[in-house]
This record gives structure tokens, sequence and C-alpha cells, in this order.
């Protein structure tokens, strides 16, 4: 079965085919069951501090919120509010342009290196999704700039695989 799943499905949405197909109660016709889950954009994102218990109470600060709200701020002064979408299919921020589209992955690491590591496959997965016929331009978006190493590791990735890709830091200032 797994050798089966459609690229465009996560293991979570294939599995749901299945109960849906076997185990759910209503049985869909082909064209629901091909459709792709579409998540509706959010206009801002919760950046306040999270009480947590377990077995300690502790706070915890909601960074990667904290940095995509910065950006979206950043690229809504740039391009304009009817222009930058957020979480629309997952999408941290996307950006549509007359001949380009802007996906943004915002992560939290604290090396450009690792954030790019985390967020590649997730963003190359959105653009794969996106059915829009515009070139698409991926962007990584963290909060510290890269050093000199990442700089070296960031243009080994974009040659030998041949992305239109680039790491973008976001100032907190």
């Amino acid at each position: 079965m797994i050798s089966h799943k459609p690229s465009h499905f996560s293991i979570y949405e294939y599995a749901s085919t299945f109960w849906k197909e076997f185990g759910g109660k209503k049985k869909l016709n082909a064209q629901i069951k091909a459709r792709r889950t579409i998540r509706k954009a959010v206009t801002e994102k919760n950046t306040g501090t999270q009480t947590r218990r377990g077995t300690t109470t502790y706070f915890a600060t909601q960074k990667h919120n904290i940095l995509q709200e910065t950006l979206k701020n950043k690229l809504v002064a740039k391009y304009g509010q009817e222009n930058v979408f957020m979480e629309t299919n997952f999408v941290d921020i996307k950006v549509i342009q007359p001949d380009v589209i802007y996906f943004y992955e915002v992560k939290s690491s604290a090396y450009a290196s690792d954030c790019i590591r985390e967020a590649l496959g997730q963003i190359l997965l959105y653009a794969h999704r996106d059915d829009d016929s515009r070139p698409k331009q991926l962007i990584v978006a963290g909060q510290y700039k890269p050093n000199d190493d990442e700089v070296v590791f960031i243009n080994y990735v974009k040659k030998n695989l041949n992305l239109n890709f680039s790491y973008e830091n976001i100032d907190l200032d």
C-alpha cells in the first residue's frame, strides 16, 4: 500500500482515504477521494507566552509565531495585504505576484543550516502541490544570519540540487 501512496498526500491523508473507503460510515466517490486537503489562510498568529504544565510549570515563548508574524508584517509592507497569505494549505507565508509566487517556510532553529535542513523537503512539497503555473521562489526564513560555513552550504545546495531557493533571516529588533 505504501508503494502506491500518491506523492501529494501525506501519510495521514493517505490513511484517511482508506478509513473513508473501508472503515468510515460513508463511501466517497472517486473525485472526492482524489481531492487534496485545503487549509484556509489565517490573518495572524498568537505570539503571546504560553503557560505549560507537566511535572513543573514553565512559560514557553512561541518563537515560530513571533518570527512568522514579523516576516508577514514586513512582506505586507512591501507587497500589500492583498498579496500576502499566511498558513494557506500549510504554507507559512505565500506571496503572490504577477510573475512569481514566493513560498516562505519559517523555522526557529538557532542555525541557518538547521533551518534549511528542516524546511527544504516541506517547502518543496508545498511548491509541488501548488497548481499555479507561475515560477516559484522558495525561501527558508530563520532568525539568525548564516555564518561563513552556512553560506558555503547554501551555495552547495543551490548548485547541486539546482533549486531556486534562498535563505532569509528575520530581524527581531
